[in-house]
């Protein structure tokens, strides 16, 4: 196995943000030396929508390897590592089950340096299994529409929970020009609108759901 040295990592959530999208408040992390594991392009791009890594082998490989400056020493954490198709590079945090934690991209330069010892690599034939329909329909949003996203998810969830039905309708004639006095419907079909690929309707339905607390 092979590694990169001295990089730095966001671990965050789940959502891929490009590093000039990074946050002071971001959990940036210096590591002093991370696994690298190559794999074919197919396997790269599941492994950017939140798929589950269906091998034993390659779990127990990175386990407790990656070592990370922590206030002055270096500690030792389970399951980090760094995979790459050879053109690009991503940073995951897996559990012992193979689920993806937490992704990171890199800095352009850490990048270039890792996918050059990648080629240096034999391609990993890794089980994948795809388990996130969210992030296939949503991989490429910027940090700004992943905000978005979440904040529409959470606001016609809670509507639909709290029986606001005037506010729901409202915002589903707003979102489709149809009036419809089906509660379960409008909100079946307001969240399949949301979570699929984003457009410029779901700014104008987050500025309306804005514009609305504004006005209170």
């Amino acid at each position: 196995m092979k590694y990169i040295y001295d990089v730095i990592l966001n671990f965050g959530d789940i959502y891929i943000y490009d590093f000039y999208e990074w946050s002071k408040e971001d959990n940036i992390e210096y590591y002093k030396k991370i696994p690298i594991i190559r794999v074919n392009d197919k396997t790269f791009n599941n492994i950017k929508i939140n798929a589950l890594i269906n091998d034993l082998d390659i779990i127990d490989s990175i386990y407790n390897i990656t070592e990370i400056y922590d206030n002055k020493r270096i500690s030792k954490i389970n399951y980090v590592s760094i995979f790459t198709n050879g053109k690009n590079a991503i940073g995951l945090t897996l559990n012992n089950k193979g689920e993806i934690i937490m992704i990171s991209k890199m800095l352009l330069d850490e990048e270039e340096e890792t996918c050059e010892i990648g080629l240096t690599l034999k391609e990993k034939n890794i089980d994948i299994n795809n388990n996130n329909q969210l992030f296939i329909n949503n991989i490429y949003l910027t940090r700004s529409e992943y905000y978005k996203l979440s904040f529409l998810n959470i606001e016609i969830n809670n509507l639909y929970k709290n029986k606001y039905i005037e506010k729901l309708q409202y915002l589903y004639y707003e979102c489709f020009n149809i009036k419809d006095k089906d509660i379960n419907n409008i909100y079946k079909r307001l969240i399949n609108f949301i979570n699929n690929e984003w457009s410029n309707k779901h700014n104008e339905l987050y500025d309306l759901v804005r514009l609305s607390y504004s006005k209170k």
